[in-house]
């Protein structure tokens, strides 16, 4: 438990140490790790954007992402909220 915890809060540290908790084995890793990369440097390369958590964390990373504005209420929020008033009334 204690290796966990010190993998989960310093994962630096915890290799330094030898203390480190693998989560899959070096080969399943690696496989991942490739996988990630080629993907990354595919899009990058031809200009492909995909609707996953991928392209977010590409959009975060390059700082693209848009904050939503949710000073206006939608169609269906200000309803409830009509309904909800009326009902009181």
């Amino acid at each position: 438990m204690f290796r966990f915890a010190v993998t989960i809060a310093a994962p630096k540290l915890s290799k330094y140490l030898g203390l480190e908790v693998k989560f899959c084995d070096s080969k399943s890793d690696e496989c991942f790790s490739t996988l990630i990369r080629d993907s990354i440097k595919y899009r990058e390369q031809n200009g492909v954007r995909g609707n996953d958590f991928l392209q977010l964390i590409l959009e975060a990373r390059d700082g693209q992402l848009k904050k939503e504005d949710h000073s206006e209420l939608n169609e269906f929020e200000k309803d409830a909220m009509l309904t909800n008033v009326e009902g009181k009334v």
